[in-house]
């Protein structure tokens, strides 16, 4: 039980496991690279905000000053496009944040699809080789070193000696003599050389 039998050639089956390894390998460092890349946009976020904030501050404030003419129109109005441009970069910021968390789904789907590929191909692999299912005898083989194996094709006939049942008649005025479970000795006519 358990010894390979046949070995197909898995040299096929080989290439999809290293193909597929690579696969899972490059959707890992993508979602590496999109990690990365969400951290740097929520840095982005934060600072535009922040950008935003003091330049709202300072509109207000010199919006105040204006109006008691301490500080001229000309710095009210670069007050107002400095926070509006903030404005801007912080929107910017933020759907540029909402972008790249929208690529991790993606990501993660892709790694979950290669790692289904890997398992495929390694499941593949495994039936290169042929492993006995329990201890038995080859009494037929139907295929020769080359050939070409069939899916759901029968490559050897395994029996298993546990199994074998002899049916035999009994003449009725021996029976008395056979008890269940009595070993009894049996001559086969074909296999008898003496």
């Amino acid at each position: 039980s358990g010894q390979v039998l046949v070995e197909i050639d898995s040299r096929e089956a080989d290439a999809q496991v290293k193909r597929a390894e690579g696969a899972v390998r490059e959707a890992e460092e993508t979602r590496q690279e999109t990690e990365k890349m969400i951290q740097a946009a929520l840095e982005s976020k934060v600072a535009a905000e922040a950008g935003n904030e003091l330049a709202a501050t300072t509109f207000k404030r010199n919006e105040g000053l204006a109006e008691n003419q301490a500080v001229s129109r000309q710095v009210l109005d670069e007050a107002s496009a400095k926070m509006k441009e903030a404005a801007a970069d912080a929107a910017r910021a933020s759907e540029m944040e909402l972008s790249v968390q929208s690529k991790r789904g993606a990501v993660e789907a892709r790694i979950e699809q290669a790692k289904a590929e890997l398992s495929t191909a390694q499941t593949l692999l495994s039936f290169a080789k042929v492993t006995a299912p329990f201890a038995g005898i080859i009494t037929r083989k139907t295929v020769e070193v080359g050939d070409l194996a069939a899916p759901g094709g029968p490559l050897l006939m395994l029996e298993d000696p546990q199994l074998y049942r002899l049916e035999a008649q009994v003449d009725e005025e021996q029976i008395h003599k056979i008890e269940a479970g009595a070993k009894v000795a049996v001559v086969l006519d074909a296999l008898d050389k003496g």
